[in-house]
């Protein structure tokens, strides 16, 4: 009974009392303006690669105007909600021409959700809502990224299998649900999200599946080590990319990621890099990053 209340108190009751407000917010954001507009641009992933790091950094520009919530969820997980509950988290058009008067320039906005890029269904349904997305996809290395990944789900008491023993499981974990989602598009999958360790980094399929609905001209995919190593030019990139004047990134955006390698038994790594050659060689071709 107490782990059944702790697991309750620390995952279930957090999301629900989460997004019963999101879920108000947006009735009342709905009330006061039917004029809210779209995002420009979707931030889809990796997860525990930076992309909460580049959205904080990204709304340091004055032509970029905050979304009512970060993580937003809409192509995935809040989809049944409908275009109106999304529409209406972000800001309005006399927002956005405030902004623009303010700055003389462009004035955009976005959001990021890394369950977007691993998601079967979110880039349909993107591209069914505004076929004109920027799309910004961020990769870390993925067995770094696996191993972060495993600690977060364990940090959040999703996993209680030590690391080999939950990387073994993995397959079987996620069969079953992956074959639900592709049946039931409303079906949403804790299991898929959480226990997706080393599924997730076989980044080439998922970006190729986003190519197919937007095209790799409408993608800007980064490398999560020059973002954090050099923040200043891969904003400068992503501007560019997004169409809006460069500006001076002045730091103290939260990275929100996790220790990869360190601490895990070598051979475990070694092995998870086995998983990843040939899929890193595809994406060193698809896109010239190399892990």
């Amino acid at each position: 009974m107490n782990t059944w209340f702790r697991d309750f108190r620390r995952r279930y009751l957090p999301r629900k009392i989460k997004w019963f407000a999101v879920d108000l917010l947006s009735i009342g954001r709905r009330l006061q303006s039917r004029d809210r507009v779209l995002p420009n641009f979707l931030i889809i992933g990796a997860q525990k690669s930076g992309t909460t790091y580049l959205m904080s950094a990204l709304n340091q520009s004055p032509c970029v105007v905050a979304p009512a919530l970060k993580e937003i969820h809409y192509f995935d997980v809040n989809y049944r909600k409908g275009a109106r509950w999304y529409r209406a988290l972000f800001p309005s058009q006399q927002e956005m021409a405030a902004s623009q008067v303010q700055t003389g320039a462009r004035a955009i906005t976005g959001e990021a959700s890394p369950f977007y890029m691993y998601y079967p269904h979110t880039a349909e349904r993107a591209q069914a809502l505004n076929p004109e997305f920027r799309i910004i996809a961020v990769l870390r290395d993925p067995t770094d990224r696996a191993i972060s990944h495993y600690y977060h789900s364990r940090a959040w008491g999703y996993e209680t299998l030590p690391i080999a023993d939950a990387f073994a499981a993995e397959e079987s974990r996620l069969a079953p649900e992956k074959a639900r989602v592709l049946k039931d598009p409303h079906y949403n999958s804790r299991s898929l999200s959480v226990f997706s360790y080393v599924d997730r980094g076989h980044y080439i399929n998922q970006l190729k599946q986003w190519e197919q609905y937007f095209g790799k001209d409408r993608m800007l995919i980064l490398d999560s080590r020059e973002l954090f190593e050099n923040p200043q030019h891969t904003l400068e990139r992503v501007c560019q990319f997004l169409e809006i004047p460069a500006f001076r990134y002045s730091g103290g955006a939260s990275k929100n990621i996790t220790s990869g390698k360190a601490g895990i038994s070598p051979d475990l790594c070694a092995e998870i890099d086995r998983q990843f050659e040939r899929s890193n060689e595809e994406l060193y071709a698809y896109t010239g990053i190399r892990f």
